[in-house]
């Protein structure tokens, strides 16, 4: 008979119980009404031993919850939630013909008509109470919603129940919301097998189960914000509203969700290369091919070998074979991977997988009080509420380096205003080539020494790790003896991830360990015998051992007290401030790195409660950087002054097209370009530029710039041109693009431009003039093709969008459609971006006359001599390239004896 189910009232909130009786882990993967699907997490089991237990069922007619006693529909359940099952039953009316006995039905849900749930626990629930959430569509004329909240990464799953009279909720608004978190990802539940063929044999079985799938949060109950609450979001005209407004301003775009992410491959080609070797392999789908959006350029993932060894790798290049993808990688770590030719990997990609469009800040849970002496209370109403600052009368005056470098008039304004501790905040709008790095590091490292005794920390934030590693450079240019010293926040695993050459000596990982273990023996050495009390000295023991863990060995000390001190715990030793410790042996003055990497450090890191020791803070190409980042800031650094420098006229702030525009402009848009634009803070300019030819200046300068930046002196010219057979002089090249393009779902692709680029390319490389090369593609897909084909040489392939900071010798631009350009690649920045990285020669593909006929097109090809002007049978003729009569076919998948053992992924 059918129980007497719980009311509705009768909330399943759960408590995790250890039972006295064997239970097994379940997580509910789909809900069906009046039933649900749960999977377990004992996956070694149910794949090696019972297929007939990788699916059960809930149904309220069988369930009892043990902990209330209770049969509780299943409208109380969500995906995600956790159960402790302890008893299991057949279901009625069933026979042995419903058992599944195979690992080749396991994972068909409909073979799985056997058990279902006797008895079971509710795991405790994670629910977030009074989340600032934000409510919209998600297509025109369709009762679906997109809920963006606070503190999650995603968006929020609203039921039905919701979308439709009468909880039809009004969208653009805010409201606070409550929220469950799922319980578990049963993706990530691999981790728990051991390494080697188990965990493969498991993947081979399960791969096509949904449960790859990260559980999305769900919206339980939704309301309208108080009076205060929605007046402080709607009204952000004062800085004290945007200090508030700031946690409703991070909503990030919907992830794309993988096929899944996990794999056994073979890799079945290996390249030798400078920066580490480059691995082929297939990835195949039982019925179609695998999502090509989940292995895009630069995507990352890891590799495990059979000898349990990981490999950090990012895709190069990802081509269409048939039902399969061949994907081209490297190791991030520059690792040396030619003995994987012909073995067979585990791969995995990071369940963060493109979740970092918009970086989730720590919230402030209460805004800090601002006075006139914070100098956040006067830059704030400048910025965020049209209140603008005068403009300072500090008085110049010439410098000359300590390299006997004479800084240009412009350098020598922003170095003086730097050094004015009367100026709360200023911007510096900097274009392509002027040496803003180079000013900014000078500055820094002057005001570092000027304060000597007071030690005040300065902070430069970067959008990227290569603008990172640019600061670096200039640092070691400006102070060799490290007078001053500096360093670069970065965790050890990203460290790790990250190109080796972007890695230098100033990084916190390589630093501080060895920098303690240093300080420990200078001491021991000092005091060989006795009771050690310095409490330095002690905390700076307690973290060398895990931070220089194998490198540091008590053996290595004389004194016994230190000996006995290396294995102390926590809890009987409570050592100082990790940051305390850096300053007092480091003596830190500047601390730089990618802003995620600084805000992360200060918020909850290794310097947590520093941030009021902090009075300088640089926002390095600040045009990336969007809104909600200098709102962090202003919280976090308020006794900072503020210096924003970058190049209003290239690329904005990376936003994605469907979000809202009301939170678009309140959490992503530029704030350098509305400053600079409206006058809001005091400006100075950078105008000389240093990088490009002078012709290329000049005309670049006509064209984004209103005739203001001023070339650098003519030079002889440097003979790349001629080596490349294409003129005699430096600047700008365009040649005659007329070979269409081929068009797929995936992008486009121009073969034909692609091998001219390739021809030219391989020309500058075998030239001892050209020290880079950099090819610049408006196209993704064309992007991947250049990358496939130039894979093996030290050439650069990237689109416009990651180029932007690079510079190169010869940079080559392929625009890819000989049509009339797209709104896209007529976007002045991306544009500026592109034929702004040139120092020598610039190559760009374009057709002339389709390209006149719009903007800024038109007014490029008009101030180009007609002697840089190339038709496409003349540079064919030149570099010796035949003329192609048809697109090249995806090269050929394996043979199907080759793959068949590949496991399967799910969409």
């Amino acid at each position: 008979p059918m129980p007497t189910l719980a009311p509705p009232e009768v909330q399943l909130d759960g408590v995790f119980i250890a039972p006295e009786v064997p239970f097994a882990l379940y997580s509910i993967i789909d809900h069906r009404g009046t039933s649900a699907l749960l999977t377990p997490i004992h996956r070694e089991l149910v794949a090696a031993d019972r297929p007939d237990l990788l699916y059960i069922h809930l149904n309220a007619k069988y369930a009892e919850e043990r902990t209330t006693q209770r049969y509780h529909d299943v409208d109380k359940f969500f995906v995600g939630d956790l159960l402790i099952v302890t008893e299991l039953g057949r279901i009625p009316e069933t026979t042995s013909d419903n058992f599944v006995r195979k690992h080749e039905e396991a994972t068909k849900e409909e073979k799985h008509r056997f058990w279902t749930i006797r008895k079971y626990s509710l795991v405790k629930r994670t629910v977030s109470h009074n989340v600032t959430a934000y409510m919209t569509k998600a297509k025109p004329r369709k009762p679906q919603r997109i809920l963006y909240a606070t503190d999650f990464t995603i968006p929020i799953k609203v039921p039905a129940r919701l979308c439709n009279p009468p909880h039809d909720l009004p969208l653009e608004t805010f409201y606070s919301a409550t929220v469950f978190t799922p319980q578990v990802h049963p993706g990530s539940l691999l981790r728990t097998i051991g390494k080697g063929a188990p965990k493969n044999h498991v993947v081979r079985i399960t791969a096509p189960v949904s449960v790859k799938h990260i559980h999305q949060p769900v919206l339980l109950k939704i309301d309208t914000l108080d009076g205060d609450r929605a007046d402080l979001l709607e009204g952000y005209e004062s800085a004290s509203a945007i200090r508030t407004t700031r946690t409703v301003s991070r909503p990030r775009r919907k992830p794309k969700f993988m096929d899944t992410r996990h794999y056994t491959v073979t890799i079945h080609a290996v390249i030798p290369h400078p920066r580490g070797t480059i691995i082929k392999f297939y990835l195949q789908h039982p019925a179609t091919r695998p999502t090509p959006t989940a292995w895009t350029r630069d995507t990352t993932f890891d590799i495990e070998t059979a000898a349990a060894e990981t490999y950090h790798c990012k895709v190069l290049s990802m081509d269409q074979a048939g039902n399969q993808l061949l994907i081209s990688a490297r190791s991030l770590s520059g690792s040396n991977l030619s003995f994987l030719l012909d073995q067979e990997v585990f791969m995995t990609q990071p369940p963060d997988y493109n979740l970092h469009d918009l970086w989730n800040f720590p919230a402030v849970n209460k805004p800090t009080r601002l006075c006139s002496i914070h100098p956040a209370y006067h830059y704030l109403p400048a910025l965020f509420g049209g209140v603008p600052l005068e403009q300072p009368s500090t008085p110049v005056t010439p410098i000359t380096t300590e390299r006997g470098l004479e800084l240009t008039d412009d350098q020598a304004r922003f170095v003086a205003w730097y050094m004015d501790q009367s100026i709360p905040a200023f911007t510096c709008d900097a274009s392509f080539g002027t040496g803003k790095t180079y000013t900014t590091t000078y500055a820094t490292m002057k005001a570092a020494l000027q304060h000597e005794e007071a030690k005040p920390l300065q902070l430069i934030f970067t959008p990227t790790n290569a603008a990172a590693h640019a600061a670096y450079s200039c640092f070691v240019e400006h102070d060799p003896l490290q007078k001053a010293p500096a360093l670069r926040l970065i965790s050890a695993r990203n460290r790790s991830q990250i190109d080796p050459a972007l890695r230098t000596e100033y990084d916190s990982p390589e630093v501080i360990g060895a920098l303690f273990w240093k300080h420990v023996q200078e001491h021991d050495k000092r005091h060989p015998r006795g009771q050690v009390t310095d409490s330095l000295v002690l905390s700076a023991l307690f973290y060398a051992r895990s931070l220089y863990h194998g490198r540091c060995e008590p053996k290595e000390l004389n004194n016994i007290s230190l000996r006995r001190h290396f294995n102390v715990s926590k809890e009987s030793f409570q050592p100082k401030p990790m940051g305390q410790c850096i300053r007092e042996i480091h003596g830190t003055r500047i601390l730089f790195g990618t802003t995620a990497a600084i805000i992360d450090s200060f918020a909850r890191g290794d310097w947590k409660g520093f941030a009021n020791q902090v009075k300088m803070v640089v926002v390095e190409e600040a045009s990336q950087v969007p809104r909600h980042v200098f709102v962090n800031i202003a919280n976090t650094f308020p006794w900072s002054r503020l210096v924003i420098t970058g190049d209003p006229k290239q690329l904005p702030p990376f936003c994605t097209q469907d979000l809202p525009p009301k939170l678009r402009t309140l959490g992503v848009t530029s704030v350098l370009a509305a400053s600079v634009t409206n006058g809001l803070l005091p400006n100075t300019e950078l105008s000389r530029v240093f990088r490009c030819p002078p012709t290329l200046t000049r005309f670049l300068s006509t064209v984004f710039y209103g005739k203001r930046l001023e070339p650098r002196p003519e030079e002889p010219p440097s003979g790349l041109a001629h080596e490349l057979g294409i003129g005699q002089e430096d600047g700008l090249y365009t040649i005659d693009l007329v070979s269409p393009e081929t068009s797929s779902e995936q992008g486009h692709r121009n073969y034909a431009e692609a091998d001219i680029a390739v021809a030219l390319a391989l020309r500058a490389l075998n030239s001892r003039s050209f020290q880079s090369v950099g090819v610049i593609c408006l196209y993704k897909d064309q992007c991947s093709l250049m990358a496939s084909k130039l894979e093996a040489t030290r050439a650069y392939t990237g689109t416009a969008d990651a180029s932007q900071g690079k510079e190169f010798d010869c940079t080559i631009v392929l625009t890819t459609r000989p049509k009339e350009p797209t709104p896209f690649a007529c976007d002045a920045s991306r544009v500026n971006v592109a034929l702004s990285r040139a120092k020598k020669v610039l190559i760009l593909t374009i057709n002339h006359k389709a390209a006149e006929a719009t903007r800024p097109w038109k007014a490029i090809l008009s101030k180009q001599p007609a002697r840089h002007s190339l038709t496409e049978d003349r540079i064919r003729t030149t570099l010796a390239i035949r003329r192609r009569t048809r697109a090249p076919s995806p090269p050929p998948p394996p043979a199907a004896e080759e793959i068949e053992d590949e496991p399967m992924d799910h969409d």
